[in-house]
């Protein structure tokens, strides 16, 4: 911590300071942050490009949205050209997540530096950490889908293979509830079989829901590809055939091959009416029941 505000020098080569950690100081009983002079435009006095500036907190410290960004940005710079790149790579996310919401692509362009110097150090759960990040910056504020599934996979990839298969599975189901929402039904059938399937016993419990998702993904493809996949999810989990889950699908299978629109809307009533239909859920059974001949507007 440094004692005081007036200007002084860091030697480079003791290691440029982070700015997480810049230092305080209060002369006159006013907080003052000190932070180097040359990131935020400040003359040095001394013409030194490490001399540090200080700035009274109560005239208004720059907000990090016009000077966090830069200040980790040629932090993290500077720390590569010191070797020091777990430290380089720390302020690369920091300038990402200072980024976030301004300037959503820029933030993403830091997370990427960071992640390229964590694969290089043989970090791979914290790239892959990073990488969800960038997904959910694609979720949430760029609304692009497509390049959030991207970043998802490489996630899972990243956990496969340092073992962390429970990290890996909550990426790739993100990935499967994406891609059905895309229409990419065999992608999306393909993870949910794929996790359903696993031999652990934490994911028993949740393997009905897995094969009733990849049952209506099988369903949206057509209605032959729903009934053999019911089959053999019954064959490989028998728990399966007394669940709510598959006797819904069930009687949407009856249902849709007699045509009978009032009887596919009561069996998704009845189930409703019990266990709350989600978002998915309801976009996934409206775009079966359109499948069949006089479908109403809606499920209810």
């Amino acid at each position: 911590m440094l004692g005081s505000a007036s200007r002084g020098s860091v030697p480079l080569g003791l290691g440029f300071p982070n700015p997480t950690s810049l230092g305080w100081s209060a002369p006159g009983g006013a907080p003052h942050l000190v932070i180097p002079s040359h990131l935020i435009g400040i003359p040095s006095t001394r013409g030194s490009p490490t001399s540090l500036g200080s700035i009274p907190l109560g005239l208004g410290f720059p907000n990090p949205t016009s000077l966090g960004w830069n200040a980790f940005c040629q932090a993290a710079q500077l720390h590569l050209q010191l070797q020091s790149k777990h430290d380089s790579a720390t302020n690369f996310v920091d300038a990402g997540n200072a980024f976030k919401k301004a300037d959503p692509q820029e933030a993403i362009n830091c997370l990427i530096r960071a992640i390229e110097i964590y694969t290089d150090m043989g970090r791979f759960t914290i790239a892959a950490k990073h990488h969800i990040s960038i997904a959910e910056i694609y979720e949430s504020e760029l609304v692009d889908i497509e390049k959030a599934i991207a970043h998802y996979e490489q996630a899972a990839d990243y956990y496969k293979g340092e073992e962390s298969n429970s990290s890996a599975n909550k990426c790739l189901l993100k990935v499967a509830t994406y891609a059905a929402q895309l229409e990419q039904y065999q992608k999306a059938v393909e993870i949910y079989e794929q996790v359903g399937a696993m031999d652990s016993p934490l994911l028993k419990y949740s393997a009905k829901e897995y094969f009733f998702k990849a049952a209506l993904c099988h369903f949206c493809i057509d209605m032959l590809n729903a009934k053999l996949a019911m089959q053999k999810y019954e064959e490989m989990f028998p728990a399966f055939t007394d669940s709510r889950e598959c006797k819904l699908v069930k009687k949407l299978l009856d249902a849709h091959e007699e045509q009978n629109v009032d009887a596919y809307t009561d069996a998704v009533k009845e189930y409703d009416s019990i266990t709350r239909l989600d978002q998915w859920l309801t976009t996934m059974l409206l775009r079966i029941k359109k499948t069949i001949q006089g479908e109403e507007e809606d499920l209810r």
